[in-house]
């Protein structure tokens, strides 16, 4: 994988006077991008079973919905690689934000629960913005400076569960309790304009041009074979298990315990987000804790 990494980060790269300058404005950009369409994602976090609720769902049904969402995201995360290959990074980013605005703006304004449950499972289909972000990144960015640029796009990640959670329980008792989902369409609109300022990566002269397909079946058979193919390494496996595990795990706790502190104790959702950021903040701390114990370790095992 870190061969692969270097070998697309050495492909293409923009070039143009003040190189330097337009490379660390791209890198901004695009973080904030991530920054702003997490934050958006986790804003209305808390308050979409009570929404399911008011609609005429059940708990089970919002529970249901998330599960779906969570395996439609799972099946076509794979796709845009291929895609962004296919059709450009930042085409795959913009158009994956704004159909998580559009699908937010529709999850606050529809009086069905139908339409709810529909919308609700199909935007997990949006995730695109992320891959394609990190792809964007490797084409632009040295190998050596690569690492330290994914590991700042995975921080804003942390920033938008750390702030987006107590954004949306205050915005919710403020302004009532599909106001978060409303705030976070907003938002999302909010990173597709950052997304549509960023420039199209151009290609250093003698590079290979990037795979291309002949229609739309063969970009989605060749991203799901790239899957399998990775799947029968079996050091990737463990690794792709684990952390598939661990998404699973968290998706679980983090619904059980959200749920408890609003029947068990009764907490609006201002006192429910203030909790989940308190546990949000320490397991950011704890990882980060252990990122540099693994550093650590590794640099005594190589001296």
């Amino acid at each position: 994988l870190g061969h692969e990494m270097e070998k697309a980060s050495s492909t293409t790269i923009i070039h143009g006077p003040g190189v330097q300058r337009g490379l660390v404005a791209v890198h901004l950009r695009i973080l904030a991008a991530i920054a702003l369409f997490y934050l958006a994602s986790n804003v209305p976090l808390l308050v979409f079973t009570e929404v399911a609720i008011k609609l005429g769902g059940s708990l089970q049904s919002a529970s249901l919905l998330l599960s779906l969402r969570s395996v439609l995201a799972f099946l076509t995360v794979p796709l845009f690689g291929s895609l962004s290959d296919q059709y450009g990074r930042k085409q795959v980013m913009l158009v994956s934000v704004l159909a998580f605005g559009v699908c937010e703006l529709l999850l606050a304004t529809t009086p069905s629960f139908r339409v709810f449950a529909v919308v609700r499972v199909l935007e997990g289909a949006t995730g695109g913005l992320l891959p394609a972000a990190q792809a964007f990144l490797g084409d632009i960015t040295p190998a050596a400076d690569l690492p330290g640029r994914l590991a700042l796009a995975g921080a804003m990640l942390g920033i938008g569960i750390v702030a987006g959670l107590p954004i949306g329980g205050a915005v919710a008792a403020s302004y009532g309790i599909r106001a978060p989902v409303m705030a976070a369409a907003l938002l999302a609109f909010g990173s597709a304009a950052v997304v549509l300022s960023l420039p199209q990566p151009n290609k250093r002269p003698g590079s290979q041009p990037k795979q291309q397909f002949s229609s739309p079946r063969d970009t989605l058979v060749h991203a799901f074979r790239s899957l399998w193919t990775v799947y029968r390494k079996p050091q990737i496996t463990a690794l792709l298990n684990t952390r598939l595990s661990h998404e699973a795990a968290m998706a679980v706790v983090n619904q059980t315990f959200n749920e408890a502190l609003r029947i068990v104790f009764g907490l609006d959702a201002a006192r429910r987000s203030l909790c989940a950021t308190c546990i949000g903040v320490a397991f950011l701390t704890a990882q980060v804790g252990l990122t540099r114990v693994v550093k650590l370790v590794g640099s005594a095992e190589r001296t």
